[in-house]
């Protein structure tokens, strides 16, 4: 893009810009939006294509050639808002290069103010349908402007200015530029005689905008030397790459040694031993059998293998397990009921227990609660929200607290486990923030806040995120349509991967299916940040560092479990019975245990995420209907109820979770602008 803005006396100014177009398909035709906000009128409209000559043509259709026309809006939004003039280029093309020559007045391009002249235009806008290869602008101001006049110009794309003062000429050079390049101009008053005179003082005002901006460019050039020397030097993502992993090492080896012990932990357990060192996994024990039910209930075998598997966060399935447990007891009653799902029941032997009574008076009825009624409850205000949520917590806490007192656990391994969480943390930040946000600021729709610049790119992050969970989901649903065989392998991969895997694997894989997406569809990522830029030298540096860093962390849990001796012993029954309720369908229909305890290994079956496989497993081996009868008979259920101990475990599990989960408003944002210049929404393209 060539253009060449000549102001007159009177304040306006011929513009003669041509465009080199690269076509790589077929096109009708060429469009330019001149946005003449603050502009003055767009008149005297002559167009030429590869150098001849265009007609005017009002009536002009697809399939007219060298014509055009110009369509005048009024009123309205985005282009249509008032002020865009959109001329018309009627050409077809097919995967060609053509030159389109523009040629038109803008009436009120400079200002005269009571003590200066000023034009503050963006001359090249961000509305352009691809970024713009190369351009080159000249500004020539009236002949009568004094040489000592001011100029600055602006653009993300960080345009090199050429002032020739003899000649009043200032040139702008910048290539790929996809948003907009803005000219500042502040000169003597007395070089627009005919130009209507605006009554108002305005130099101090504009020197102050500039000074402002150039304060924020300086900040701006110091955090972008500092960072571009981080991300792309490759020593420094060497060091990334070795540091995070080694210092996760370093941990290991220090609690080994006792070296991470405090004085409050030693006085804390009267056995320094279960504190002074880690408690090694005894792996071939763990995959023993036991046919003997653990020495705690369901509901706290629940919490026991959840607190091994994800650490303190406990989650809705001990619910779940706790529920199946009141069932049995004929405490409550779990049914489902087509115009309200799942619905809790209060039964004749009701043991009351704090957040169950919540749920059964505050939500529901008093005698009785659906999950529609939990969802629409913490859907209805923050306050209703906050108190469940404060229940649902208060009531994990108990569990866990049954797990985690008596000096089951062992305070030096949650301390490690801590750490190592943070550095990887730390990794994922660095991997994903210093690349990604700092593109986006800087290019952060001509906001020159850097602060808020900053906000705009984090919050671009969090849309990586989000797009890239979905994305997530998506080629899930996809397996599980394709391959029934598949969805089941992942939805077991899923429930029996620990949290601290799943979590970072899941961020990882969105990062890369968004860029992916993004480089496809239109082969750049967020305002013109394409893949060929990209830091590759941080990203190497974190991403393999954090890869490690997760590999260690994954061969920590595998190696050391978060309980003492004594907890462990307790852990080992339950993880052995679960490894029973796993591979039942192995043993010889001798060694199976009695119909009598069917029901009672359903009920940690549910808690220890193997309900369904055992409930198929005996199916197969004594038949569907022997295994349905037993069962109901034996924890008094019906056809429905039977149904959640089984499949629809897992259903209840998700809705449950979901249901008690409160929402919350997203961030603020405030913007500012560039130094206010007129015309920003110029642009162009084919149709």
């Amino acid at each position: 893009m060539d253009i060449t803005a000549k102001v007159d006396d009177r304040g306006g100014a011929w513009v003669t810009q041509q465009v080199n177009y690269n076509f790589d398909g077929y096109y009708n035709g060429i469009y330019l939006v001149q946005d003449t906000h603050g502009l003055g009128k767009m008149k005297n409209v002559s167009v030429k294509v590869d150098h001849l000559q265009a007609t005017l043509n009002p009536a002009a259709q697809d399939g007219a050639v060298g014509q055009y026309k110009i369509q005048h809006n009024i009123d309205g939004g985005g282009e249509k808002h008032k002020g865009y003039e959109r001329i018309k280029v009627y050409q077809p093309v097919n995967s060609v290069a053509v030159t389109v020559t523009y040629h038109f007045y803008l009436s009120q391009v400079a200002k005269r103010y009571s003590d200066t002249a000023e034009i503050n235009w963006k001359m090249i806008g961000a509305n352009w349908d691809r970024t713009i290869d190369h351009a080159h602008v000249k500004l020539v101001l009236p002949s009568q402007t004094n040489a000592k006049f001011k100029s600055w110009i602006h653009g993300p794309t960080s345009p090199k200015k050429t002032v020739d003062h003899d000649n009043k000429e200032i040139v702008m050079n910048a290539d790929n530029v996809s948003n907009y390049m803005e000219a500042h101009v502040l000169f003597n008053k007395s070089a627009l005689p005919g130009a209507d005179k605006v009554n108002k003082y305005r130099l101090q005002a504009a020197l102050r905008r500039e000074n402002q901006i150039s304060a924020y460019q300086n900040l701006k050039a110091k955090w972008v030397g500092v960072i571009d020397f981080v991300i792309n030097n490759w020593i420094l993502a060497v060091v990334l790459m070795l540091v995070g992993p080694l210092l996760a090492v370093r941990i290991i080896h220090q609690a080994t040694q006792g070296q991470l012990v405090t004085q409050s932990a030693r006085k804390k357990h009267q056995n320094q031993k279960d504190v002074t060192r880690l408690q090694s996994r005894d792996i071939s024990k763990e995959k023993l059998h036991r046919f003997d039910v653990p020495d705690v209930g369901p509901t706290l075998a629940s919490a026991w293998y959840l607190y091994e598997k994800n650490g303190e966060e406990l989650d809705s399935l001990v619910f779940s397990t706790f529920i199946a447990e009141q069932q049995s007891k004929k405490s409550i009653s779990l049914e489902i009921k087509d115009d309200h799902g799942y619905v809790i029941t209060k039964g004749s032997n009701y043991q009351s227990e704090p957040f169950l009574d919540f749920l059964l008076i505050t939500v529901g009825s008093g005698e009785q609660v659906s999950l529609e009624q939990i969802e629409k409850f913490g859907a209805t205000s923050d306050t209703k929200a906050d108190k469940m949520a404060k229940k649902w917590l208060a009531f994990i806490a108990r569990w866990k607290k049954q797990v985690t007192k008596n000096g089951n656990v062992n305070p030096l391994f949650i301390r490690v486990d801590n750490q190592i969480r943070t550095l990887g943390m730390l990794w994922l930040i660095l991997m994903v923030l210093l690349p990604a946000s700092w593109k986006l600021a800087e290019n952060a729709m001509g906001i020159n806040s850097f602060w808020f610049s900053l906000l705009f790119g984090m919050m671009g992050i969090g849309f990586i995120f989000v797009i890239g969970a979905v994305a997530c989901m998506g080629i899930a649903w996809l397996l599980k349509l394709v391959a029934k065989k598949q969805s089941v392998r992942f939805d077991s991969w899923l429930s029996n991967t620990p949290k601290f895997i799943v979590a970072p694997l899941m961020i990882i894989v969105s990062i890369v299916v968004l860029q992916v997406f993004m480089l496809v569809v239109s082969h750049q990522l967020f305002f013109d940040y394409n893949i060929t830029p990209f830091r590759w030298p941080l990203l190497f540096g974190t991403l393999t560092g954090l890869i490690l860093i997760m590999l260690i962390y994954s061969w920590f849990k595998h190696s050391y479990t978060p309980y003492t001796a004594k907890g462990y012993d307790i852990y080992l029954q339950v993880i052995q019975f679960k490894q029973m309720l796993h591979d039942i369908a192995d043993f010889d229909r001798s060694k199976l245990p009695d119909q009598i305890l069917w029901g009672e290994y359903l009920i940690y079956a549910i808690g220890l995420q193997e309900a369904k496989r055992l409930n198929h497993q005996l199916e197969s081996v004594f038949g569907e209907q022997a295994v349905a009868q037993v069962m109901q008979d034996q924890l008094n259920l019906n056809i429905t109820n039977y149904f959640f101990y089984t499949s629809g475990m897992a259903d209840f599990n998700g809705i449950f979770g979901s249901s008690i989960a409160s929402g919350s408003t997203g961030p603020s944002s405030a913007a500012g602008g560039p130094s206010g210049g007129a015309g920003g929404g110029s642009g162009g393209g084919a149709f």
